[in-house]
């Protein structure tokens, strides 16, 4: 079984599935998907994906659109599998136009007019957002960072100030921030589990920095807070 952190993104997700089934947590709700299905997730929800199935054709894509709901819709079964084969493909400029031919005809069936953006994966402020979003609640360091972007230590550092003005240090705290305030307001989870499930291994260190969020969630977003925190 597959299943990924609790995340959000400052973009729309589309996920498409066109063989086997997936459950998508989305905003406190399950939604279960099966072939055929198409769903997209607006910018900023909260959402994570459990795939318990070893053989699922299964893939999702992001979208500059400022929708505001949950969309769900389906597409012929034969199309989404013809998407699939020109994704397994060797890329080329045809292969390429083919499969954004595909994206847009799902974009269209969910969403009446749309502008289409797919990040490009060489983009810094993504991967550095991402980075972020899947390891927030593990123990991670520049050094990680560093190690994925193929730079050195200084570097990510550097980046990561540049792209959010905070130091690697202070955005993992603000991410797992985020995260808590969520899962404290939206579920039944017990402080000691929210604590565990955003990467903290000490209880007390988790309650002195989250009251402090909650107190002045805004100072965590600013440069010049305090580093002298103790975070774990």
């Amino acid at each position: 079984m597959y299943s990924n952190a609790l995340h959000r993104h400052p973009y729309a997700e589309i996920h498409i599935l066109a063989k086997g089934s997936v459950a998508l947590w989305i905003d406190n709700q399950e939604y279960v998907m099966k072939a055929g299905d198409i769903l997209l997730i607006p910018p900023n929800v909260y959402h994570s994906i459990s795939i318990c199935e070893s053989d699922i054709l299964h893939s999702a894509f992001q979208l500059n659109e400022n929708c505001k709901e949950i969309i769900r819709g389906t597409m012929p079964l034969e199309m989404l599998l013809e998407l699939f084969n020109e994704i397994r493909l060797p890329e080329t400029e045809n292969n390429y136009l083919k499969i954004t031919s595909y994206l847009l005809l799902i974009c269209s069936n969910l969403i009446e007019s749309f502008s289409v953006k797919i990040p490009i994966v060489t983009d810094d402020a993504f991967l550095i957002s991402e980075f972020f979003n899947s390891r927030y609640f593990e123990d991670v360091y520049v050094s990680d960072l560093a190690w994925e972007l193929h730079i050195s230590e200084r570097q990510a550092q550097a980046l990561v100030k540049r792209h959010t003005g905070r130091t690697f240090r202070q955005e993992l705290t603000l991410r797992r921030m985020q995260v808590a305030q969520y899962l404290m307001n939206h579920t039944g989870m017990s402080k000691n589990e929210v604590a565990e499930k955003v990467g903290f291994h000490s209880y007390s260190g988790f309650w002195k920095v989250y009251k402090l969020y909650e107190e002045n969630p805004e100072l965590f977003k600013k440069p010049e807070y305090a580093d002298e925190i103790e975070f774990n």
